[in-house]
């Protein structure tokens, strides 16, 4: 073959490897820790379980035996600019107002208790369609009562997100709320071995990128 040939078929080689180099495509970020425990959660059916009722799970209870019960310990623990009523003795601190900075909304407001309402990260109906129908009374007490799945917000965003899980619902804050919300649902199924579904483990997957 001629010398001239052969180094236009080397350049042309050489041109379309160059080609395939640029338009090669990018390398996938690895996994977050979070994102490693979404993949490692169990799977759960798509149809919600039947037969699910609030009152199956109890009331607000003082489980760790401090003397607040599971509300008025988030609330304390939440709201900044306390008005408390007077302190008496082994009995719980009630707070009667406060500022509250919704980490859903973003919205920051001072305001009465009453007008604060206390959301379950993972709701009860999500937890119900994902293993909680299988529990003792006990254990959908004490989960109901599980102070890392408590977040206080305001009624109208408590409202719009009901019983939704992240593949129907996000907050409206921002990415840092979106990647908060999702880290703490995944962590609160995990700690209770319930499961997602695939369209919450994909939403769970795309929320947590970035974070």
């Amino acid at each position: 073959m001629p010398a001239v040939r052969l180094a236009a078929r080397v350049a042309a080689a050489l041109a379309v490897t160059a080609t395939c180099a640029i338009t090669s495509p990018p390398a996938q970020p690895p996994l977050t820790d979070d994102q490693r425990l979404v993949a490692a959660l169990p799977a759960a059916v798509t149809a919600p379980a039947p037969g699910y009722d609030r009152s199956l799970f109890g009331d607000w209870q003082d489980l760790d035996g401090d003397g607040c019960n599971a509300r008025q310990a988030a609330l304390l623990r939440t709201l900044t600019e306390q008005v408390t009523a007077p302190e008496r003795p082994t009995e719980c601190t009630i707070v009667l107002s406060g500022r509250l900075t919704d980490p859903y909304s973003g919205t920051s407001v001072v305001t009465d208790v009453e007008h604060i309402d206390i959301d379950h990260r993972v709701s009860l109906r999500d937890a119900w369609a994902s293993g909680a129908n299988t529990w003792t009374e006990q254990w959908r007490l004490e989960f109901a009562n599980d102070d890392d799945n408590l977040v206080p917000t305001f009624p109208s965003v408590n409202r719009s997100k009901g019983g939704r899980g992240p593949d129907q619902w996000k907050p409206s804050a921002g990415k840092a709320a979106e990647c908060t919300y999702a880290a703490g649902y995944a962590r609160t199924k995990a700690r209770w071995e319930l499961g997602v579904t695939d369209a919450q483990r994909a939403a769970l997957m795309k929320a947590l990128t970035g974070c």
